[in-house]
């Protein structure tokens, strides 16, 4: 049934009626021609001439509709006038002044109003003293002034007459100046004399404090208490310290490079302080400690070699010495020499001795040998004449001496300063400074074979320190084969007997030092140890014969011990600190205990596992049940229960080793209640140990530390299983219960609508509507920007289209003329057309 509708609703669905499709795309793309198109061709365009002309916005109006419209606006237009425009000629405009018309004002000449009277003798023309008065004087510029001259314009003046006009500026000034002076000087003076007045009549006598008098205290009780604190802040401010200007915060490499440059000065001089030894004793291997020229061991090396061998001496310094350095083994040449050597030379023709430069230059060289060179002569006079100077004894040390003892000071002092540095006066001094790095434990181990824990602490501390990784690139490969080294010299100490402490805690350190300079080579070193101890462990536990010795010995152990105390344990995952973890567990649930000196490994991994489980916080067992073990089988056995080891008898069949294993054992079971005190399985896991303990606090002939002990620890697991207990709440099944709440929606809706909201909160209603609505609008704008995106896309391809079109025919146009031209050039212009070639 068709209904009338009664009005047209934009978008109202009409049930029956058919949308027109294509004409709605139609109108959709004519709209975006009309306004996207527009703004598109308009963009990045801002020099559009837009002609607002009346009549072109009117595509009806014909050209000349146009021109007669514009006509009729510019007439109209100067009809109308401005407010501005003068009047025509024969119009008469009413004159007026100052707002009001001359008219009126001829009327009002009699009430007072006046205006000058210049006589008629200008026969209707302004004369000059009218311009000049009520005009602006005719263009020209007033001067200052009267007389004939006073109406034309300023001359341009000279510079004499400017440079006169300066000076006279210039003395006024300091005449003024002056003036001012003696007027501040006798203002001055009067102040002064009434001040003496003041004084004399005693007006300040309260108001000054005689010299050495402490002051009035009723005026220092009127002082206000901020002024005391002032003054009292500005005192302590006297004594307070500046601050300095500190060193800057220097870079790693900075810091390696000037600990090498220490190291290498600290050795160049312990280099000299060898040579010079070996000089003074003649030792014939000095001479591989030669140095370079000018370089020989110092002045005091150089006094002793002299006193040696004083030929040699002199030859050296014939070579090295300067010009200048007139010491008692300079040599003058013979153009140099004084009268006194030739009046030597010609006494000496009848000698037995050389004659000419080389019997004198023997000669020469004798007295210097001797002491009687007249420089040395001269020194020995003017040093005697200082001596009585100074009042020192004739006895005294000489300056040769004095020298000596100064450098060996010197030298101790430098050994001494060394030793203070690495933190030990005992080290041996023949250990160089700088060390080059090792490149295999043979080379290594020849280094540091027979030295103490502090020497080898200080050689691996100057390996470092040479080469160290912020110095150069390769370095780092060199401390990566030093800290494998420094891990395989570690393994070796630790199966010595006795274990050296001090040399483990040496390497120690340095090892913990150098992990996070390479810490993938560290990670790599150990985790390989690791695997090679695990592979060990499974091969012992396949081999019935091999079983009894699975337990790791005191490499493995120190070797476990060292991988705790460099990587971090308290990781939940570590690529080094949780293998170390597993196979200490694993040691202590699949070893057996067949020695007494299994006991002893047993103990330390209990130990080792607590101390890797927790700052993790991990659950670690076996501890434990190795612990309450141990405990089981405190009382004593006879000797054949166990297969102790001929070398475990001596150390482990004691009744101290007993006791200690058992305290030992007590200190695990205490040490796991405080890491596993927290978990909620506390009473069934520490259930066993707690028997245990409650047995062996009973046992007869039990040394009261251990019972003490014993007993304190049962007393802390029953207080930890009874808090535990207590912590605990009993299980609760859940009821699921429909949930009790009001429904206002009907289960059944007769009149049912799709799309309708029966929601009775209308306010929920109306939000859902609008987000509904929202989401429409959304999808619907999305949708028109798409079409926009493809209109735009088709209009672009269109242009670019038309532009290749363009460029074709350009291009087609072009080769036609070219193909035009060739063929006139072959045919000789002709146009193509031979005479030979035409159908006859």
């Amino acid at each position: 049934m068709y209904v009338k509708k009664k009005f047209d609703v934009l978008g109202k669905k009409v049930k029956g009626q058919q949308r027109p499709t294509g004409k709605a795309r139609s109108d959709a793309v004519e709209k975006r021609k009309k306004t996207l198109l527009v703004e598109y061709k308009q963009l990045r365009k801002s020099n559009n001439f837009i002609d607002r002309r009346f009549g072109e916005d009117d595509d009806t109006l014909t050209e000349e509709e146009k021109a007669i419209a514009r006509f009729q606006k510019q007439r109209m237009t100067e009809l109308a006038g401005s407010k501005f425009a003068l009047a025509d000629d024969d119009e008469e405009e009413p004159l007026t002044h100052m707002g009001r018309s001359l008219a009126e004002l001829d009327h009002t000449a009699g009430r007072g109003v006046s205006f000058p009277d210049h006589g008629d003798d200008d026969d209707g023309q302004l004369g000059e003293d009218l311009v000049n008065e009520l005009h602006f004087g005719g263009g020209f510029v007033r001067k200052a002034g009267g007389g004939p001259d006073a109406g034309l314009p300023e001359r341009h003046r000279t510079k004499k007459e400017i440079m006169e006009e300066v000076m006279a500026k210039s003395k006024a000034y300091k005449a003024e100046k002056q003036q001012q002076r003696e007027e501040d000087l006798t203002a001055t003076e009067a102040l002064d004399q009434d001040f003496k007045q003041l004084v004399q009549a005693g007006g300040l006598a309260r108001l000054v404090r005689p010299k050495g008098a402490k002051g009035d205290k009723s005026l220092d009780a009127k002082a206000a208490p901020e002024d005391a604190a002032y003054d009292r802040m500005r005192r302590e401010l006297v004594f307070e310290a500046k601050a300095k200007v500190g060193e800057r915060t220097k870079t790693p490499e900075e810091i390696a490079e000037e600990e090498r440059q220490r190291l290498e000065a600290l050795e160049h001089q312990r280099l000299k302080r060898m040579r010079a030894g070996l000089s003074a004793t003649g030792d014939d291997d000095a001479d591989e400690f030669a140095e370079e020229p000018g370089k020989g061991g110092g002045f005091a090396g150089r006094r002793k070699r002299q006193k040696l061998d004083p030929g040699a001496a002199a030859a050296k310094n014939r070579t090295d010495a300067s010009g200048d350095a007139l010491e008692d083994d300079f040599i003058m040449d013979d153009d140099q020499e004084g009268d006194d050597d030739d009046e030597g030379d010609e006494g000496s023709e009848g000698s037995d001795e050389p004659d000419g430069p080389a019997g004198a230059l023997q000669k020469r060289q004798m007295q210097r040998a001797a002491g009687d060179h007249p420089l040395q002569s001269g020194f020995r006079m003017a040093s005697a004449q200082l001596l009585a100077k100074y009042g020192v004894e004739p006895g005294a040390k000489t300056l040769e001496e004095l020298e000596e003892q100064e450098w060996d000071e010197d030298a101790s002092g430098s050994e001494e300063e060394s030793r203070s540095e690495s933190g030990d006066a005992s080290l041996s001094a023949d250990i160089a400074y700088v060390l080059p790095a090792p490149d295999s434990y043979p080379e290594f181990a020849a280094v540091v074979e027979g030295r103490s824990a502090q020497d080898l602490k200080l050689i691996v501390q100057r390996i470092r320190a040479c080469n160290a990784v912020a110095l150069a690139t390769d370095n780092r490969r060199k401390m990566q084969v030093l800290y494998g080294l420094l891990v395989q010299h570690f393994v070796m100490l630790a199966d010595s007997s006795p274990l050296p402490t001090a040399h483990l805690d040496a390497m120690t350190v340095h090892i913990l030092e150098m992990t996070p300079e390479v810490p993938f080579y560290a990670a790599t070193v150990a985790r390989a140890r690791l695997t090679r101890l695990q592979q060990r462990l499974a091969a012992a536990l396949r081999d019935p014969f091999a079983v009894a010795g699975a337990w790791p010995g005191p490499r493995a152990l120190m070797l476990l011990k060292l991988w705790a105390t460099v990587f971090p344990v308290s990781d939940r995952r570590h690529p080094v600190a949780t293998p170390a973890a597993l196979l200490a567990s694993a040691y202590l649930a699949l070893c057996t205990v067949t020695s007494r000196a299994d006991i002893a490994q047993g103990l330390f991994l209990s130990s080792l596992a607590l101390h890797m489980a927790a700052p993790a916080k991990r659950l670690v067992p076996e501890p434990l049940t190795f612990a309450v073990s141990l405990l089981s089988s405190a009382i004593p056995q006879p000797a054949t229960s166990a297969a102790a080891r001929d070398a475990d008898k001596a150390a482990f069949e004691t009744l101290e080793f007993r006791a200690s294993a058992l305290m030992a054992a007590v200190g695990v079971v205490r040490r796991a209640a405080e890491v596993f005190g927290h978990v909620a399985a506390a009473p069934e896991l520490f259930a066993a140990a707690e028997r245990r303990l409650a047995q062996l606090s009973t046992v007869e002939h039990l040394p009261v530390a251990i019972r003490e002990r014993v007993v304190e620890v049962l007393r802390s697991l029953t207080a930890a299983r009874e808090s535990a207990v207590a912590a605990r709440r009993p299980l609760v099944k859940h009821a699921h219960k429909r949930p009790d709440f009001k429904l206002f929606n009907p289960r059944f809706e007769e009149d049912f609508a799709t799309g309708k909201d029966y929601d009775p909160d209308r306010d929920r209603a109306d939000t859902k509507r609008l987000k509904r609505e929202i989401s429409k609008e959304k999808r619907g704008a999305m949708r028109e920007l798409r079409k926009d995106a493809v209109f735009l896309g088709e209009e672009r391809e269109g242009e670019k289209a038309a532009a290749r079109a363009e460029r074709g025919a350009v291009l087609r146009g072009n080769m036609a003329f070219l193909q035009q031209q060739e063929a006139d050039f072959k045919s000789g212009g002709q146009g193509g057309m031979w005479k030979k070639k035409k159908k006859k």
